[in-house]
C-alpha cells in the first residue's frame, strides 16, 4: 500500500541514516484524530491525482504541506510502500474537514520502503 508522510528535513535525515522515527507528541485521545496510542501518521496515496483517496485528503495534505514552508530547513513529501497490516486506519481533523489517515507506532527503513521524496524548501517571508 502507498502512503505519504510530510517530514521535516531533520526527520528525513534521521530516516535516511537508518534511525527509527517515533512520534514527537502523543496526540492519542485528542479530539483532532482517532489514534489510540502515540503514533506517526500517514495519508493514503495514489499517483492518480483524481483518485478518491487523493480527493478526500487534498485539504489535509495542503495544510500539512504549507507547514513545511515555515519549518527551518524545509521538509519533504515522502511516498512510502508499506504492508497495510502494519497500519491502523483512522481519521484526522484538518480545519473543519475530516481526512483518512493511517497510523504506526514508529517506522524505519525495515518497516517502510521509500518510493520517492520531494523537497519543499522553507520560504523566507
Amino acid at each position: 500500500m502507498r502512503v505519504a508522510r510530510f517530514m521535516s528535513a531533520r526527520e528525513f535525515g534521521l530516516f535516511m541514516k537508518g534511525k527509527t522515527i517515533r512520534p514527537i507528541h502523543d496526540c492519542s485521545g485528542s479530539s483532532m484524530n482517532t489514534m489510540e496510542s502515540a503514533s506517526v501518521c500517514f495519508f493514503p496515496w495514489s499517483d492518480d491525482r483524481k483518485a478518491e483517496c487523493m480527493v478526500q485528503t487534498r485539504f489535509a495534505r495542503e495544510i500539512i504541506g504549507e507547514r513545511l514552508e515555515t519549518t527551518p530547513g524545509g521538509g519533504y513529501l515522502c511516498i512510502f510502500e508499506v504492508n497495510s497490516k502494519r497500519l491502523q486506519g483512522g481519521e484526522g481533523l484538518y480545519g473543519d474537514t475530516c481526512s483518512t489517515e493511517y497510523y504506526m507506532p514508529c517506522y524505519n527503513k525495515r518497516l517502510v520502503k521509500l518510493v520517492r521524496a520531494e523537497y519543499r524548501r522553507q520560504c523566507s517571508f
